[in-house]
């Protein structure tokens, strides 16, 4: 079953229909490290936990301690937020705890584990969340983790460290609801919102090659915005497809795509 939703954005807007599992399941790697098969390998764990059914802690965007209060957050992080945290030790909390490469993701590392991957509802070792399988066949668990000291169980809700250019003071998620079913929620003016940095969210740190510049956030929100469009949403993929035109200097040159996103004149 194909999950989730880039909230913040919000990248979502579609219910797929699940797919049978067979009954070879591929099996949730125990490892601390996991290459999924993407660009970055991903922690087998969220930051916090020590095992993939572990909660693990909450971070505020920007916190690289988790236990900042507002007012500390407000006096690192003004009004003008930097486009990136990943990988910063001052305002990264997964590169402060767990050190050596590890960081929370950027929005193109995120984007890539919901388009490339495989998402199923899953329950491992009592707790519920989602099971993804990546190109290569190997699979982590993403609990639902809850926000802010909220009920478990209930939705997934996971930082990015890309702010949101269009919103102040607030940063992409990621987020799932195994109740509601894996879908892509969308209405046009939800596409611009992120969460707030002060909330208290999930990381999933990941580690390798960072794909932060704004020619890769760029790219995610063509990912983004050629699967809206194979899936009909027009409206919703254009407003992907201007924001990949702002941030790529290339975009308007790139006539294979111009022709692509919005047709030959």
């Amino acid at each position: 079953m194909k999950a989730i939703c880039l909230s913040g954005m919000l990248l979502t807007l579609l219910c797929l229909a699940p797919t049978l599992v067979s009954a070879q399941e591929p099996a949730i790697s125990t490892s601390q490290t996991v290459d999924l098969g993407l660009s970055v390998k991903w922690a087998g764990w969220n930051l916090g936990a020590s095992s993939p059914e572990d909660y693990g802690g909450q971070y505020s965007w920007g916190d690289n301690t988790g236990n900042k209060t507002p007012n500390e957050l407000n006096r690192i992080l003004t009004d003008t937020l930097p486009k990136t945290i990943s990988g910063f030790v001052n305002v990264d909390c997964a590169r402060n705890l767990w050190r050596e490469d590890w960081r929370i993701p950027s929005f193109y590392e995120m984007t890539e584990l919901v388009l490339k991957c495989e998402w199923t509802p899953y329950t491992y070792k009592g707790v519920k969340g989602y099971r993804v399988t990546g190109p290569n066949g190997k699979s982590i668990f993403l609990p639902l983790t809850g926000a802010t000291g909220g009920a478990r169980g209930n939705t997934g809700n996971y930082w990015t460290g890309r702010s949101n250019p269009d919103r102040k003071k607030t940063a992409y998620n990621l987020f799932f609801d195994c109740i509601k079913g894996p879908q892509f929620w969308g209405n046009l003016h939800q596409l611009n919102v992120g969460a707030d940095i002060s909330l208290r969210l999930s990381v999933r740190p990941v580690r390798g090659v960072r794909h932060t510049s704004d020619k890769y956030y760029a790219k995610a929100c063509r990912m983004i915005g050629e699967f809206l469009k194979t899936q009909g949403m027009d409206g919703n993929a254009v407003v992907w497809f201007e924001k990949a035109k702002r941030y790529d200097p290339y975009y308007e040159s790139d006539k294979r795509f111009m022709e692509y996103w919005f047709g030959t004149e």
